[in-house]
């Protein structure tokens, strides 16, 4: 019997492929106005201190490929087939359910590659592609948070001991696991979004996992 098709919609920030993607990209970031000559040197000026063009895009399409490849082999009953969707440059998030449609999927299920729900974040990404998808009688479910889950915690715990498995007991003992987060407007905080509880619990789950205790969220 032929397997039930389904998208998997893999949404992300995006970043420029190349060079001359910088100027239409912060001009996407800053919803159509351009960036002044300076803004744009200072956008250039960062990409060539982490050594030019980042590979995030690379590695958003691995990890796409990946999830896709898991979910395909961990069951045998729906054949999912990958989309990417980027907020910022093409294939924009429209332009993958778009695709979906052109190819007769009906049900898609998304995931955005952030593990913490906001929404700053989360929600406009989910919220970009339920109105596409409601253009075209297409069915999402979306994962709206991953921050807890087994195998991200996993990660960072195997992570985290190998850098910690270098270091002397004494600098064990002085060392402090800093976890980062990415900032959110005050007015979103002011709103109760989950992000920071969220980001909390993580922490937490990391701390346990490992069994270190010195730990800061910044």
């Amino acid at each position: 019997m032929a397997k039930k098709q389904m998208g998997l919609l893999v949404m992300a920030y995006g970043t420029p492929y190349k060079e001359e993607d910088l100027e239409r990209y912060y001009t996407h970031i800053r919803r159509g106005r351009k960036p002044s000559d300076e803004m744009l040197q200072d956008l250039r000026d960062r990409y060539d201190a982490i050594g030019g063009i980042s590979p995030l895009a690379r590695i958003t399409d691995d990890q796409g490929e990946a999830l896709a490849a898991e979910l395909n082999e961990l069951q045998d009953e729906v054949e999912f087939k990958l989309y990417l969707g980027l907020k910022h440059i093409e294939p924009f998030v429209e332009d993958a359910v778009e695709q979906m449609a052109k190819d007769g999927i009906e049900e898609a299920v998304s995931i955005v590659l952030a593990p913490h729900y906001s929404t700053y974040s989360v929600k406009s990404y989910n919220g970009r592609a339920q109105e596409e998808a409601d253009k075209h009688g297409i069915t999402i479910r979306s994962v709206e948070s991953w921050y807890d889950a087994e195998g991200f915690i996993d990660y960072w715990k195997e992570k985290i001991n190998d850098e910690y498995a270098k270091m002397t007991e004494e600098e064990k003992q002085k060392a402090c696991l800093i976890v980062s987060a990415h900032s959110l407007p005050m007015k979103i905080l002011e709103g109760g979004d989950p992000y920071p509880d969220q980001l909390k619990k993580t922490a937490e789950l990391i701390s346990e996992a490992t069994g270190i205790t010195q730990y800061e969220i910044g």
